[in-house]
């Protein structure tokens, strides 16, 4: 069987690899943690295994609308929309499964074979995997190293801009370096890309390290939000999304 050559260009994350010597190393009843993936090993909430087995015993255990179940992503409007003192729909949200195969769809939505994407390096692998695998140019950005932390390298960032750069992705607080953006960051980065198609990739980090929320907002070139993409949801766990222009910033 002849395979696509375009399954050359899919690139992987080296995560996998590592966790598969840690399930060996912890059957040989070592003591392993986790550090290496998301899925860290916390037990799940009482009040979630709950609310799941409710679910299962009312029968409501088939499958959902492909865009997620009305009164979730109702929740999800409602909530981002107060919050930054806007209004939006159930229309505009869309619950994904997980991250790889949303930044997937949107890579392919917004890019061509030949376009360029930038992405932060160091970042999320499935980036420049997923840009490189459609076809795309994967052109990567830097942070430097700083007394209080990491800041992105805004020349390097300025400079990598081409005639060929359809998209940014811009994730905050960055994986896996937890680099934050300051204000006057998130300012400066925002006016060279008004102009263009903008993936912004959002992630919020709780205290104990579990992954509270990721949001994938798609703008247009004018800075209005077309779509809110929430990948991974736990709404009681936000502190504060507070709006700076056209970027959402959750602490």
């Amino acid at each position: 069987m002849k395979i696509a050559s375009r399954i050359n260009n899919l690139g992987t994350e080296t995560a996998f690899a590592v966790s598969a010597q840690a399930r060996k190393w912890a059957a040989k009843g070592n003591k392993v943690y986790p550090f290496h993936l998301g899925d860290i090993n916390l037990s799940t909430p009482q009040n979630i295994i709950e609310a799941a087995n409710r679910y299962i015993v009312d029968g409501k255990n088939g499958y959902c609308p492909s865009e997620g179940i009305l009164p979730l992503r109702e929740a999800m409007a409602d909530d981002v929309g107060g919050k930054r003192g806007g209004t939006y729909s159930p229309e505009n949200v869309s619950i994904q499964p997980g991250g790889k195969p949303t930044i997937g769809k949107f890579i392919q939505a917004v890019m061509n074979p030949g376009d360029e994407v930038l992405y932060p390096n160091p970042g999320y692998p499935i980036y420049e995997s997923q840009i490189e695998y459609h076809g795309g140019t994967a052109v990567s950005y830097k942070y430097d190293e700083t007394d209080t932390g990491f800041e992105i390298d805004i020349a390097k960032l300025r400079s990598s801009i081409s005639d060929k750069t359809v998209a940014l992705i811009y994730n905050n607080y960055n994986n896996p370096i937890s680099a934050e953006s300051s204000r006057e960051e998130m300012e400066t980065i925002a006016p060279p890309f008004f102009s263009l198609l903008i993936i912004f990739a959002h992630s919020c980090i709780k205290k104990n390290g579990a992954l509270t929320l990721v949001l994938i907002i798609l703008l247009n070139n004018s800075g209005d939000v077309l779509k809110i993409v929430p990948l991974s949801v736990d709404a009681a766990l936000f502190t504060k999304i507070s709006i700076f222009p056209n970027f959402l910033s959750i602490s």
